[in-house]
């Protein structure tokens, strides 16, 4: 009986790494599906300890189950030896700032914020959510980082939420990502945007995606009471609000994901760089399509589930950064020790691999 229970949740295991691969477009119901991989993962794996202690010979299930579901498991929780850094390589590094935490934070916040991103010594800068509030803070900032990253950019088309480039090199041309060209959209589908940067690495140019896309839309109401279910103080949560928003705002992800996919396509034999907040998990629809073209530093070179995002009870990975073949990954962490924003910063770095 108990061999046959752990039967069932392989099974489960399986099919939320399958909803991963299925378009939310399509089905919605796909995207909250893959979002429960971590359950029978872990679940899984506490039966490999069980057999393993108990009846070695019925390890086996667990095991079948862990190698059938392999890619999945590299992509949620992989396990890597970081490569040695070193001075010829490039630092990227992705920040959510949520807004430097909105109009009424105090000034020590957008130091803070600024001060971290200045000693990263990253030389591409990828920004999300980067609207300055405070107009008089905007003048320090600038003032902060012109002699650092002579090269910026910040970018916010008419109600979409504002992105922001920082680079140590000169930016030839920047253009945003057209979703609304895609007649499958929704109209207003999301306030988020992504842009496109042309580096100029001196013999060769680097296409720079800074993507940020659609979000859950939870309101403070709805993240306070699933705080309030985590934590046990109450057993009440709105599961068809949740799982509504979780549908919706999924179709449009991967619409979103499939319409850079094809972008990315268009453009195979450049040299790209893609980082952003996904608002999905590394088991979703679209990280599997980004994953696709591009490869996903974390996943090559990171530990552990790594999540990115642990506010209001919610701990997932859901900021990513991807290169194309001719970088190689050589270490990607998330840095748990800076928590000003509700985000914490992807730092990555990169080597050019040498033309045959």
């Amino acid at each position: 009986m108990i061999a046959l229970v752990n039967v069932v949740v392989v099974a489960a295991m399986l099919l939320c790494a399958w909803a991963g691969h299925v378009s939310p477009a399509r089905h919605p119901i796909c995207e909250v599906i893959s979002l429960g991989f971590p359950i029978p993962l872990v679940v899984n794996l506490l039966f490999l300890v069980f057999w393993l202690v108990s009846a070695a010979r019925f390890a086996l299930i667990p095991l079948v189950g862990l190698l059938l579901c392999f890619n999945s498991v590299r992509d949620y929780c992989p396990v890597n030896i970081p490569g040695d850094k070193s001075e010829s390589q490039i630092k990227v590094l992705s920040f959510n700032l949520n807004n430097y935490n909105g109009n009424t934070a105090p000034d020590s916040d957008y130091i803070a914020i600024t001060n971290y991103i200045i000693d990263s010594g990253a030389d591409i800068v990828c920004m999300q959510e980067s609207q300055i509030g405070n107009r008089r803070m905007g003048k320090v900032i600038t003032s902060m980082v012109e002699n650092v990253y002579p090269y910026r950019r910040d970018d916010r088309k008419p109600g979409h939420v504002k992105q922001s480039f920082y680079s140590k090199y000169p930016i030839r041309w920047a253009k945003d990502i057209p979703f609304e060209r895609d007649h499958k959209m929704p109209k207003d589908a999301s306030k988020n945007a992504s842009m496109v940067y042309c580096l100029d690495m001196g013999e060769d140019s680097l296409l720079v995606f800074n993507c940020h896309l659609a979000s859950q839309k939870f309101d403070s109401e709805e993240k306070s009471e699933f705080q309030d279910f985590v934590d046990r103080k109450t057993d009440h949560i709105n599961e068809r609000s949740l799982i509504s928003k979780i549908e919706s705002s999924g179709k449009v992800r991967a619409l979103e994901a499939d319409f850079i996919s094809r972008t990315l396509k268009k453009h195979s034999d450049a040299s790209v760089l893609l980082c952003g907040d996904f608002n999905s998990s590394p088991t979703s629809y679209a990280h599997h399509v980004i994953a696709g073209c591009l490869t996903d530093c974390f996943r090559k070179t990171g530990n552990g589930v790594g999540y990115s995002y642990s506010h209001y009870g919610m701990y997932v990975r859901i900021d990513h950064v991807f290169c194309s073949d001719d970088w190689t990954p050589v270490s990607c962490k998330i840095d748990k020790n800076f928590t000003v924003s509700d985000h914490l910063p992807v730092i990555c770095w990169l080597k050019k691999r040498s033309k045959p």
